[in-house]
């Protein structure tokens, strides 16, 4: 059963159409604003692998490994559930 992806899948359902929530995927540059291309790759343990793709202010949520990995989450899925559900905290390990 794929936990964290059923999470995140919901967390993503729920943002669609949602102006605010779009605007979010954009940052402003040096007084240009400039919209999030990224991916989060997600390679937990006993789940198969997904990746959350933001583009042009959406996302969706892909199934298998991203050609290109921005960020690459690891762990247990509960861990990330929980996450998802606004009850965890999340450890960023930069190598």
């Amino acid at each position: 059963m794929d936990i964290a992806k059923t999470n995140m899948e919901k967390i993503v359902s729920g943002m669609k159409g949602n102006k605010k929530i779009e605007d979010l995927f954009t940052t402003n540059i040096s007084g240009k604003d400039v919209a999030w291309n990224m991916t989060f790759q997600f390679n937990l343990s006993k789940e198969d692998s997904f990746y959350l793709e933001i583009k042009d202010k959406k996302a969706k949520i892909v199934n298998g490994k991203a050609s290109a990995q921005g960020v690459i989450l690891t762990g247990e899925p509960n861990s990330i559930a929980k996450i998802c559900n606004g009850k965890g905290d999340i450890f960023i390990h930069l190598v």
